[in-house]
């Protein structure tokens, strides 16, 4: 065999093999991943009329009126590691590093704060990258709510005192009683506004847009922002529930 076939044929199993190793690869099965998660539930008595501030909170933030004199705060936190015992020991651990906490600061104000992990040198940047978070809050029907949420959807349901809540990214649903009296002042940097209640609609540099509807000075004061996601304010049919035993 000539020396330049030779070489050729050398060449040839070479590519071969690496062919077939690329085409190997996307066969190889992935390491699977499972769930790790943290549920934790914490109870805070609040004054009829008080105010809860929910501050840094991130993902998907519930929050719910009812009929008891204290804020319920059920929070879910959830990250996927791989199997062995190692992993989900540092999966769990990553969990703890992220704190929600639930302070009474006075009979009628409680305070719901999130704290990210600090900066560190494995990690450069201060926040989380691979935990869910999902907040299930109760507060009584009458609690003022004030909001400063990060990114993710936020929904508040069945609440009749005055709501300030600002989130950066997400869509925003608001349920609100109707028979009640608002003053809505909502509005998104990007997206748009839908509301059950009559308003007035203005666009805002030409990809956002705000409502507003004006009611008596005793109206609701609403106030909604949202950065990028749109803006929801349904009507909630009224209906009698019997306070809870």
């Amino acid at each position: 065999m000539p020396p330049h076939a030779s070489c050729h044929h050398k060449t040839m199993r070479v590519c071969c093999c690496l062919t077939a190793l690329f085409l190997c690869v996307p066969l190889a099965a992935k390491v699977p991943l499972e769930p790790v998660q943290i549920v934790s539930t914490s109870k805070a008595e609040l004054s009829s009329g008080g105010t809860v501030r929910i501050i840094g909170s991130t993902g998907q933030l519930d929050v719910e009126g009812w009929d008891q004199p204290e804020v319920e705060v059920t929070v879910i936190k959830s990250t996927y590691r791989g199997t062995s015992s190692k992993e989900k020991q540092d999966g769990t651990r990553d969990l703890n590093r992220l704190n929600v906490s639930t302070d009474r600061k006075s009979p009628t104000e409680v305070l719901i704060r999130t704290s990210l992990p600090g900066r560190s040198i494995t990690r450069p940047l201060r926040g989380m990258t691979s935990i869910d978070l999902e907040y299930h809050i109760k507060v009584p029907r009458d609690a003022h709510l004030v909001i400063r949420h990060g990114s993710g959807d936020v929904r508040l349901e069945n609440l009749t005192a005055g709501i300030d809540a600002d989130s950066h990214m997400g869509d925003m649903v608001v349920l609100l009683p109707e028979s009640g009296h608002y003053a809505i002042d909502a509005k998104c940097r990007v997206c748009g506004v839908y509301s059950d209640f009559a308003g007035r609609h203005h666009t805002e540099d030409l990809v956002g847009e705000k409502f507003t509807e004006q009611a008596s000075d005793s109206g609701t004061r609403v106030r909604l922002r949202v950065g990028m996601g749109g803006i929801q304010i349904l009507k909630l049919p009224n209906i009698a529930t019997a306070p809870r035993p």
